[in-house]
């Protein structure tokens, strides 16, 4: 007969296996781009969840623009001792620590080397900003693994059609530092129609999350331009 202490053993070495094999199966699908299976395996509401919609977002924006491509390389994910390592071919590699459960098992939430996801995750909340007859919401916002801070915005037109250019979105961070974003940035091919929308993805190597972003819109008839701006923290 087992004993009671040998069964609480077996159980939490069953607890580390399924766990081991929930953070294996979302990193890797993470990883591949099949955001509706990395979801199934993260806790819904949890920041996990939330850094996978990012993700989803920002391809979303790409695609939109026409701006996606399909990743030249493909990562190799393991796992060791609750740790996933990330490794591309090109010697780029990373890992994921400190990942916690919720009671399903499903994942909630997890570090990358720029922190905790608490600390690096924009927390959902709705946020938009005003001017040059657009709305500019905020979708989503995450300093990557490698250190690169990345936004999503989502621009609609009003009354009057507008043209944004991510390279003219800036980033007033919170080490004081005013960032323009890089020309990996993404953004509507054509003009934005009144009551359409488009997507702008702004990019910030190096820049510390917190602060506020700042995008030029500009009516293409008359020329007028505005500023908006939207916090990121």
């Amino acid at each position: 007969t087992e004993s009671a202490a040998d069964a609480e053993a077996r159980e939490a070495e069953e607890a580390a296996s399924q766990n081991a094999a929930t953070i294996e199966a979302s990193a890797t699908a993470t990883h591949d781009e099949k955001y509706d299976e990395a979801l199934a395996h993260t806790s819904p509401g949890s920041l996990a969840e939330q850094y996978v919609k990012h993700l989803q977002a920002y391809d979303t924006a790409l695609k939109a623009n026409g701006d996606y491509y399909a990743a030249s390389e493909k990562a190799s994910v393991s796992v060791t001792d609750g740790v996933v390592a990330v490794d591309f071919p090109s010697g780029l590699s990373y890992e994921w620590s400190d990942f916690e459960f919720d009671g399903e098992g499903l994942v909630s939430t997890f570090s990358n080397p720029g922190g905790a996801l608490d600390a690096v995750l924009w927390d959902g909340q709705p946020c938009s900003g005003h001017g040059g007859g657009a709305t500019v919401e905020r979708i989503w916002a995450y300093r990557s693994s490698t250190g690169i801070l990345m936004a999503v915005l989502k621009v609609t037109a009003n009354d009057n059609p507008v043209s944004v250019y991510s390279f003219n979105g800036t980033y007033a961070a919170s080490d004081g530092i005013q960032y323009t974003s890089s020309m990996d940035g993404s953004e509507p091919s054509a003009d934005i129609q009144p009551g359409s929308a488009g997507y702008v993805a702004l990019v910030f190597p190096d820049a510390p999350f917190g602060g506020n972003v700042r995008l030029e819109v500009t009516n293409p008839i008359t020329y007028d331009r505005a500023v908006v701006e939207v916090p990121i923290a």
